[in-house]
């Protein structure tokens, strides 16, 4: 989409924003009810606004007070959960090193086993081999 496009775009939204906000205006001013509404409406809101800026204002120690405890006490959270979160990296961390010390232990009780095994087969031949053969027991008899 090039500029011009954008820009007709743009131009197109403003006019029918202008034409819409004309022709209420045009609605408002010619309908007694609803220009009664609005003026009300608008009264309305500035009593209110007016209370609150006033409520505001004359309570404003309080609001602030209450605006920097809630600040003071989402800070201590924050720093809580980072210390948290530190200690559980620093756990995971020593966990890891427990887990390949663990690994580690655990490949050479398999390496000594296999090595006992392979012991014993060499043990085992050796001791058929002392003993007497069914032959060698005929003979004997």
């Amino acid at each position: 989409m090039d500029k011009t496009e954008k820009s007709n775009k743009k131009n197109w939204l403003r006019r029918g924003l202008v034409i819409g906000a004309f022709a209420t205006s045009v609605y408002i001013f010619s309908n007694k009810k609803t220009r009664t509404k609005v003026v009300q409406c608008a009264t309305d809101c500035k009593d209110k606004t007016k209370h609150w800026v006033e409520v505001i204002r004359d309570n404003r120690e309080p609001f602030v007070d209450q605006l920097r405890n809630s600040g003071d006490k989402i800070s201590r959270i924050v720093e809580d959960a980072s210390d948290d979160i530190q200690n559980l990296v620093e756990s995971t961390k020593q966990m890891k090193s427990h887990t390949l010390a663990l690994l580690e232990a655990l490949q050479e009780t398999k390496d000594e086993f296999q090595s006992l095994a392979t012991r014993l087969r060499i043990d085992a031949v050796e001791v058929q081999e002392l003993l007497p053969s069914s032959e060698d027991e005929d003979l004997l008899q």
